[in-house]
């Protein structure tokens, strides 16, 4: 009886990892199309975006968010990050989390 049961346990866990290795692989992947949509706000860039440019951002990450369920990929934690990063492209200023970023654009 253990011996079934530590086979079956090991099946288990050897199918739990090769899973988890082909969401890191496809995440991994989804992670990378929606890094490169941020292009436009990147860190190096000297000027703020405009209007303009944070609405057409928005739309880009959520295309790329439902395009080939890329949105599934992403942790729990990605995903809320991700969709606060969104609604801070295009909420009011007051509006923006976190408040040290809030403040920060206030005092610009």
């Amino acid at each position: 009886m253990s011996e079934g049961l530590y086979l079956g346990n090991s099946v288990r866990r050897r199918t739990h990892a090769e899973i988890e290795s082909q969401v890191a692989e496809k995440r991994f992947g989804s992670y990378a199309v929606l890094w490169a949509s941020t292009e436009l706000a990147s860190p190096t860039r000297e000027e703020p975006l405009t209007s303009k440019e944070r609405k057409q951002l928005f739309q880009d990450l959520t295309n790329r968010y439902y395009d080939d369920g890329r949105g599934m990929l992403l942790s729990e934690e990605t995903r809320n990050m991700f969709l606060k990063a969104k609604k801070n492209l295009i909420c009011a200023v007051d509006d923006i989390e976190p408040e040290l970023l809030r403040k920060r654009l206030l005092d610009t």
